[in-house]
Formats: structure tokens, sequence, C-alpha cells
């Protein structure tokens, strides 16, 4: 039988995630767990579609019990990507499809700063434009003007 295995995580329990599975998209399980008094919604940070996800959840569960919040409960002090892993390892070939939403600090700084220098180089082409439309003579015309008008006053 078809069903996920998650990752989420809840900003307001940091270094914390809650790993499980559904039968329906998780997508309707992350509504559903945010809506239980949590003070932050979940966040999908991984999911997996596979046959036996019912046990695929209880391996997945076993090989992280050293690290389990508490006993019954689907919460573990783990980061995503050893839990990906983790995940990746007791599934075997049996994910038949997997989608990963997280994205590192890293990536995230990496991104940002890709995102700025694109700014730039826009600014910068921009810039360029404005200038070709005015040849240099035409602008230290202008200067001169500027500066005379300036010292007139």
């Amino acid at each position: 039988m078809l069903g996920f295995i998650y990752i989420m995580s809840n900003p307001a329990h940091p270094g914390l995630l809650k790993i499980g599975q559904t039968g329906r998209d998780p997508e309707i399980r992350r509504k559903a767990l945010s809506s239980t008094g949590v003070p932050q919604e979940f966040v999908i940070e991984y999911q997996a579609l596979s046959s036996d996800y019912e046990e695929l959840e209880k391996k997945i569960h076993r090989k992280l019990s050293d690290v389990r919040l508490s006993k019954g409960k689907e919460f573990f002090k783990i980061s995503v990507p050893e839990a990906i892993n983790i995940t990746r390892d007791e599934a075997g070939n049996t994910i038949e499809y997997e989608k990963i939403f997280y994205t590192s600090p890293e990536e995230l700084k990496k991104l940002k700063e890709e995102r700025k220098k694109q700014l730039y180089i826009k600014e910068e082409e921009k810039r360029k434009k404005e200038e070709a439309k005015y040849p240099i003579n035409q602008r230290k015309e202008w200067i001169k003007l500027l500066k005379k008008n300036n010292s007139n006053k």
C-alpha cells in the first residue's frame, strides 16, 4: 500500500523534527497538526511516497530511538539532512517519489548573495544605458554649466 513518510519542523521547536507517516497528502497532515494548538505552523521539509509506508515509519523510528524526544511521540532531535539520509537508507528501493523542501542556512546565504549580485548587475546595466544616452562631451558641458550657475549665486 502506498503512503507518505514526512519530515516536518516547527519554528516554535528548533532542533526537533516530527517524522511520521500518512496515507493522505502530507500537506493535509501538516494542516491538521498545525491546528492542534501549536504556536506556529509546521513546515514540510521532506516527503517520500513509499510502498509499505507504515512499516517504514516503524523502522525509521527504531533507528532514531536514541534521538527520540520521548517514547510514543514522533519528535526527534536530529538535523533535516540526517533524517532524510536515514529515511532513504531504511527505505531502500521502496521510495517511488520524494521531494525535498528543506533549504540549509548555507544555501539560503548563497541564494541571498546571488540575488544581491543580480540586483547589482541590473543597476549597473541601467546606469550604463543612461550614460549611453548622453555622450561624455555633453555630460562635461552640463557639469560646466552647473558649476557656472552655482558660482553665480
